[in-house]
């Protein structure tokens, strides 16, 4: 394709197909093109990362905090999540590997999440630490577990 062909619209060498920058998706969809479709909100993402947490660790407590939780974010922000586990369950295993699976389970190509991981005994001692990113997501919740990363009635 010459340089500048695609000011234009641009030919699909295969096919042959056009394709203009005013095409809509749908139209883009009739001439065979797959479309992205919008991300979800971000409450809905965000049940959607805590539920997945939970199926690597079941009595996980998951607590957003930094700018969403204050809700002074922007579109392109990161998402912090602090997971908390039981000393024992966390203590049984790799907690490298666990945290690269979590990565795994959380993963979204258009959101940066950041996650910390701590045992419920040091989520309580760092919580005393002035400064600490655990005492920083318990104050903005009070204490409480997040609620839009808890589904209702659960």
């Amino acid at each position: 394709m010459p340089w500048g062909a695609h000011r234009k619209g641009h030919s699909d060498v295969p096919t042959g197909r056009r394709i203009g920058f005013r095409d809509q998706p749908a139209q883009l969809q009739q001439k065979g093109f797959m479309t992205i479709a919008p991300a979800p909100p971000i409450e809905q993402r965000l049940l959607g990362m805590a539920a997945a947490i939970r199926l690597l660790i079941p009595a996980a407590e998951v607590r957003l905090f930094g700018s969403r939780a204050r809700g002074e974010a922007g579109p392109d922000y990161d998402v912090d999540l602090l997971i908390t586990a039981p000393d024992g369950w966390l203590a049984s295993g790799d907690r490298f590997a666990l945290l690269a699976d979590l990565w795994g389970a959380v993963a979204q190509p258009d959101l940066s999440v950041d996650l910390v991981l701590h045992s419920s005994s040091e989520a309580a001692r760092r919580a005393q630490q002035p400064g600490s990113l655990a005492q920083e997501a318990i104050r903005e919740w009070g204490g409480a577990r997040c609620p839009p990363l808890r589904p209702s009635g659960s």
